[in-house]
């Protein structure tokens, strides 16, 4: 990992305190997006500090109609992501395994670049439309997860 980058996440880790710390203790991560941007921060820091915050799983989710990025690639095989061709616009998220028990649900699926955006308009349209939708949907299951654990 690059100086910068381990800098970088060294900062977010301890800019945590002890209680968002532990809310993620034996948690599962759904992370949509995974292969772009904001998907490679996130899913290195939470692999990166995997053990430290007590994550059981983590689950990333992408078309990667933009490429497939090595770095991705080696943290599936070294086992500390579950990767998953996944179009948030076509497909449904009830085929992916372990989905059903994600903890929290990070949305980052869409395209984060002007080329791309006139490359593949309607379909970023559908990515940030089907995100509020997919929002809406996980606030509601995990409102009741939460009402039937008490």
């Amino acid at each position: 990992m690059k100086k910068i980058i381990q800098q970088d996440m060294e900062r977010i880790y301890k800019g945590l305190t002890e209680q968002e710390r532990a809310k993620f203790q034996s948690s599962t991560v759904l992370f949509t997006g995974g292969a772009g941007f904001l998907g490679f921060y996130f899913i290195t820091f939470l692999t990166h500090y995997r053990q430290e915050l007590g994550i059981k799983k983590v689950i990333c989710l992408d078309n990667f109609q933009v490429g497939y990025p090595k770095w991705l690639e080696q943290l599936r095989d070294e086992g500390q992501v579950e990767l998953h061709k996944f179009n948030v616009i076509t497909d449904d998220i009830a085929d992916i395994p372990g989905a059903e028990q994600a903890d929290y649900i990070y949305h980052m699926a869409s395209i984060a670049s002007p080329i791309f955006y006139r490359k593949y308009p309607i379909e970023t349209l559908d990515a940030n439309q089907k995100r509020i939708r997919f929002g809406q949907t996980g606030r509601k299951q995990n409102y009741a997860l939460s009402q039937q654990s008490r």
